[in-house]
């Protein structure tokens, strides 16, 4: 039997963390509502989704902003979701990647972005849970062309270890939204 201790283990430190002062270098751009994904283009211009609008805006490198239009489908008049990540395709910036819950579901759409407008979006995954919060939406290429699309557990924490759900979960995928 091993001899019980005779002191106690130091006491741990604290510090206080140093005081954050944030100095704003420069404005880019104003009156975005609610921005949440940003894609760059070649140009250095960047694509803007807004969330609660359902739209996108272009902002060019001098800070101007167009609006290239809505998503169709994107509702976030009945949760915090509406128009959320997006991503580029890598191969062609033509061709824009968007999560997007609507009244029903949230889903993965693929569509066209031209200088002036957006195309009609494509669904590549449909029906995933929606709920008032916890929508998730965040999409990433890597460097071999695949897509990660991190989706919310729908306000379901166990879902994500549900392997039949998709909520919960980070896909991979291809750019036909198949699992790579």
């Amino acid at each position: 039997k091993p001899p019980a201790p005779t002191t106690s283990p130091p006491a741990p430190t604290t510090t206080a963390p140093a005081p954050v002062n944030p100095q704003v270098a420069s404005t880019v751009a104003t009156g975005l509502n609610v921005p949440w994904g940003v894609a760059f283009l070649a140009s250095g211009a960047a694509l803007v989704s807004q969330r609660d609008t359902g739209s996108i805006v272009r902002i060019d490198p001098g800070g101007e902003v167009a609006q290239l239009g809505a998503v169709d489908g994107a509702d976030a008049a009945t949760s915090e979701g509406g128009l959320m990540g997006i991503a580029l395709d890598p191969d062609d910036e033509s061709v824009l990647y968007a999560y997007v819950s609507t009244r029903t579901d949230d889903r993965l759409v693929r569509l066209s972005v031209g200088s002036k407008k957006l195309g009609k979006p494509e669904p590549l995954i449909k029906g995933v849970r929606s709920a008032t919060n916890h929508h998730g939406g965040r999409l990433l290429f890597d460097g071999k062309g695949h897509l990660f699309l991190a989706i919310g557990d729908g306000a379901e924490p166990d879902s994500a270890q549900d392997r039949g759900s998709l909520n919960g979960s980070i896909l991979r995928l291809n750019k036909e939204g198949r699992p790579a």
